[in-house]
């Protein structure tokens, strides 16, 4: 029953590599490891009175500035819209969107672990490197633009993870995993296909997907219901996000299942996924990465809220979706 147990937690780790080409942590998750500090910039006094593990940095907010240990370690997961890749790059390369974001927090001395899944069209500082990787110009643009910039694929993900440790104040963000959207059929396939609830209009794109009907996803409509937007529901993001995370409760139940029929599918599943993946996430923290998801409380996913507005910030010519986060809820 222990093994079984520990399988079903897992599983979310799997999910989460896995689901990277899919996909609210708000600050808040250092919560329980905070140490709030003089109003100074220099890090002195440490409150409460107990041994501080080693401090990594700080954030200074509405004239309070807060500390981090090393106990505190993030990751951030990049799901990409189509863009080249592999052999295609060489001098040609340019990056995707990133249309899926998502940051998972790890306290490590409080034994917690939440997201922060974040909206593409988030306006965001954007470093806007040139295809050798130079360039010191940036620019307020959607956030998903920072994958766009650089001269390969592991040049992309470093701007893309420069971009939101600078939105969420300068937080050390550890690691990246970033799976191209076009993996769906593949990550669909492994688990032999997600059950969804069909909650917006396909009608256009796939008559199929009837709304409201409850679908066994085929490969190809796995990927249609993760990544297509324009010509379906309200075309907006927002709500494409909402079946992201359909897609994503809907595939971790079936790595449950599987898991509990075949004790090495996790292991499996990951080396499926492997060649498809842009990481700097080494094997062995990879392993510490599961053992403590499998030892820590999940605190859930948050969101950020933010208002949103048609905008020209992309300076394109073309109006495009902006979202503006208030920061008062990135402290909740």
């Amino acid at each position: 029953m222990k093994n079984r147990k520990r399988l079903r937690t897992l599983l979310t780790v799997v999910l989460i590599v896995g689901a990277g080409a899919l996909g609210y942590v708000g600050l808040h998750s250092w919560e329980k490891r905070q140490y709030q500090v003089s109003d100074t910039a220099e890090v002195q006094t440490i409150q409460p009175d107990e041994t501080p593990e080693t401090i990594r940095g700080t954030i200074r907010y509405k004239g309070t500035t807060w500390a981090w240990s090393d106990q505190i370690e993030s990751y951030l997961l990049i799901g990409t819209d189509a863009g080249k890749t592999g052999e295609e790059h060489t001098q040609a390369y340019q990056g995707g969107m990133a249309d899926f974001l998502m940051l998972i927090v790890f306290n490590r001395t409080a034994h917690t672990h939440r997201m922060l899944f974040l909206n593409r069209d988030t306006m965001a500082k954007i470093t806007l490197m040139l295809p050798d990787g130079s360039g010191i110009a940036t620019a307020r643009q959607q956030l998903c633009t920072a994958h766009w910039y650089g001269g390969d694929e592991q040049q992309s993900c470093e701007n893309t993870v420069r971009a939101v440790s600078d939105l969420l104040y300068g937080i050390p963000i550890d690691g990246y995993y970033s799976l191209n959207m076009e993996t769906i059929p593949k990550l669909n396939a492994a688990v032999g296909g997600v059950t969804v609830t069909v909650e917006d209009d396909f009608s256009a794109v796939d008559p199929s997907l009837k709304q409201g009907s409850t679908v066994k996803l085929t490969d190809a409509q796995a990927y249609t219901y993760v990544h297509d937007r324009y010509d379906v529901g309200d075309e907006t993001n927002r709500s494409r996000m909402k079946r992201q995370l359909q897609f994503i409760s809907g595939f971790r139940d079936c790595v449950q299942k599987l898991s509990e029929e075949d004790s090495g599918f996790l292991v499996k599943l990951y080396e499926t996924m492997q060649e498809d993946a842009v990481t700097d996430i080494t094997g062995k923290t990879y392993s510490s990465l599961i053992r403590e998801m499998s030892q820590s409380k999940d605190e859930g996913i948050v969101q950020p809220e933010g208002k949103e507005k048609i905008g020209v910030g992309l300076a394109d010519g073309i109006l495009h979706m902006e979202v503006h986060i208030e920061k008062d809820s990135l402290f909740v």
